[in-house]
């Protein structure tokens, strides 16, 4: 049996603080933003403690902050008004604070803007998931790419095999990234796919001041080599398996030989090009009888219910941390530092305990830390709390010892994701300390990461990156970042429209739909694709503000159309533009606008009820043709599952398709007979 060890060397080495609090670390900063004039008018609370702070300013799009202030303030101020900004331009402020005593210094990060353009297409994602998952995740994976497209990702997915080589699997992302490189940008890990290894250089202590091996100061305990999905996501840098000999860790799988398998560094060689995210289920028996597939379904559903705006939560921050200052470090001020942007100061919450407070009441985001062990966070909870647990917190970050250290059995940092709880996305936040202000302003979690894993020292004398941590320096680009969750998800959520239909003469085509029931919704944007995983071009050019729309110009062959919601979205950031999940119908216009005869190119009705249904759905056919050709059923990845040859109709017909054979989901009815083509979306509940 595995001993388990707590954070006594923190408590140790540590116990000594400056009689500072942990909120002492952070400028809680969030912003008022004014359209006409333009402005910027950043906000915080007052620190008495404070020397001078200071404000930088970028571009969202720029690399490192500048090393010459925007303004220097004093510590009576508590807000800067910004008019050098331009409606529709993201900006990134980065705010430092001087101390009195001059022991310490605080952060804060925030992205703003006014009314901020929508993002429409995110680039191309690859979907990696365990063959074994087949069939019986078919439903709930055809429906996450079928989400994600309607997210404005590219979606590549490849089955693989737990066994497969890593290097195998980066090969395969490689493939991928080097086909596209200005799309590629993020890759999702589905299951148990092949866990690189990486570090035990003991060795930069001179570079960082402190030994960066193992990150969490457990020597010699828990050195060796750590999980490090950051090589997924690493396209450029070269990583070494002939260097490293440590075999001083109390567990094997951290030990590092030379040709093992397991890579040497502790620092990325490069940074990182691709977002990268995992949702791991494997080796939880805390969670029977729920099998690992039980567990990623469970996970599937909820991620869709979160992107369908089914799950409503209150936009606020809960803090609970157990570590306080020692000697600088102050793992929690993360939060607060990311919470203030999000929601302002006023909607932190830091007193109560974790799983009291997260039972009872809905909390957006949420933090905790405290000395750990692989399945235990003191103070917080463990996993065999989150088995039974269900928590009213979408994302969260836990800090604690050895949990870091992910690919263990009944791990603490995946088992929040296996929870009945409403989790989706969870991170080791401490070493290094992330920033996640960047959603407040509709950027997904994989960005926010990618930023995290590249971020590097700013060059202000003895400050300030998005890692700082006193103890460890200035230690970014540790190898051992990690995602566990969905890289795509976004803080806020726009229900969608529903019940697209299509009917076109030629290729005229008008797209139907019922309206989106979130409120602030300020219109629709239509999109055109030639096909599913194909790019989405907009065909609406101004905002719909009804629920019709005309495209006269439909494509020869297959039209995929989608109807995307728009809100205007505010936040404690600023206002930005926010599109809902698509909702999405397809036709084809074979031959249509081609000559051929007007009665045949006039488009038949084409109705299937019940729709959604369950088994045997019925297609009710008005038309007069007699001989009407092929009937296909197709799944979301275009696979014909059924077809059959269709004669002797006529008038008033009903055609019988039985789908009781197919898992719920996606299908799509293709009725052709060379001349004309009729598709029809059905969902089989």
């Amino acid at each position: 049996m595995k001993k388990i060890y707590f954070s006594i060397v923190f408590v140790l080495c540590f116990s000594a603080s400056f009689g500072q609090k942990v909120i002492d670390y952070a400028i809680r900063v969030s912003a008022v933003v004014q359209k006409s004039p333009a402005q910027i008018t950043l906000v915080w609370p007052k620190d008495v403690n404070v020397g001078n702070c200071y404000i930088y300013k970028k571009l969202k799009t720029d690399g490192l902050f500048p090393k010459k202030a925007l303004a220097t303030l004093t510590a009576t101020d508590t807000s800067y008004v910004d008019k050098a900004v331009t409606v529709g331009v993201n900006y990134e402020y980065e705010l430092v604070k001087t101390i009195k005593s001059n022991t310490y210094y605080g952060y804060g990060y925030i992205s703003s803007g006014i009314e901020v353009p929508l993002a429409e297409a995110r680039g191309k994602l690859i979907l990696l998931y365990d063959k074994t998952f087949l069939p019986t995740l078919q439903t709930e994976i055809d429906r996450l790419l079928l989400d994600m497209t309607n997210d404005g990702w590219s979606v590549i997915s490849h089955g693989v095999n737990t066994t497969d080589k890593v290097t195998d699997i980066h090969a395969l992302i490689e493939g991928d990234y080097n086909a596209d490189k200005n799309n590629v940008k993020a890759v999702f890990l589905l299951g148990h796919i092949p866990v690189p290894y990486s570090g035990g250089d003991t060795s930069l202590k001179s570079l960082y001041g402190a030994r960066l091996n193992p990150i969490d100061q457990h020597i010699p305990q828990h050195e060796g080599a750590w999980p490090a999905d950051a090589y997924y996501g690493d396209m450029n840098g070269t990583w070494t398996d002939n260097t490293i000999i440590d075999t001083l860790g109390e567990f094997i799988q951290n030990h590092n030989v030379p040709e093992d398998g397991k890579f040497d560094q502790d620092v990325m060689p490069a940074d990182l090009v691709l977002q990268v995210g995992r949702v791991d289920m494997y080796d939880l028996p805390a969670f029977k009888p729920y099998t690992e597939q039980d567990l990623i379904k469970r996970y599937l559903d909820k991620d869709h219910a979160w992107r369908m705006g089914k799950i409503q939560m209150q936009e606020r921050g809960f803090i609970s941390d157990n570590f306080g200052t020692l000697g600088g470090e102050a793992f929690g001020a993360s939060a607060y530092k990311n919470f203030a942007p999000m929601f302002g100061a006023k909607n932190i919450t830091d007193t109560g305990k974790w799983e009291t407070t997260l039972s009872k009441y809905s909390y957006l985001w949420s933090y905790g830390c405290g000395p750990g062990s692989f399945t235990v966070c003191s103070g917080i909870s463990t996993t065999n709390d989150f088995a039974k647990d269900s928590l009213q917190t979408v994302f969260t970050t836990l800090f604690g010892s050895y949990f870091g250290d992910w690919n263990e059995t009944d791990n603490y940092l995946r088992a929040p994701l296996a929870s009945k709880g409403l989790i989706l996305t969870n991170c080791w936040n401490g070493r290094p300390q992330y920033q996640f202000h960047h959603m407040a302003m509709g950027d997904n979690i994989g960005y926010s990461m990618l930023i995290n894993c590249n971020q590097y020292t700013n060059g202000f004398a003895d400050y300030t990156n998005y890692f700082r941590s006193e103890f460890m320096g200035s230690a970014d680009r540790v190898a051992i970042v990690a995602l566990m969750g969905d890289p795509t998800l976004r803080m806020h959520t726009v229900q969608p429209p529903s019940a697209v239909t299509l009917s076109h003469v030629k290729l005229v085509m008008t797209v139907n739909w019922t309206a989106s029931p979130d409120p602030g919704v300020v219109g629709y944007y239509v999109y055109r694709s030639s096909g599913f995983g194909q790019p989405f071009t907009k065909v609406s050019t101004n905002l719909v503000s009804g629920t019709t729309f005309t495209d006269p110009n439909a494509l020869h062959g297959k039209n995929f159309y989608m109807v995307r919601a728009v809100k205007l979205q505010t936040s404690a950031s600023g206002s930005y533009f926010n599109l809902s999940q698509g909702s999405m119908d397809t036709l084809s216009t074979d031959n249509l606008g081609t000559g051929i005869d007007n009665s045949l190119a006039a488009a038949h009705t084409l109705n299937v009820f019940p729709n959604p249904g369950q088994n045997i759905f019925h297609i009710a056919w008005a038309g007069t043709d007699e001989n009407m050709g092929e009937l296909k059923v197709y799944d979301v990845l275009g696979k014909v599952l059924q077809k059959k040859q269709l004669t002797g109709l006529v008038n008033l017909q009903t055609i019988d398709v039985d789908l009781s054979q197919q898992s719920k989901g996606i299908y799509f009815l293709k009725i052709s007979n060379g001349l004309q083509e009729y598709v029809q979306r059905v969902v089989k509940e």
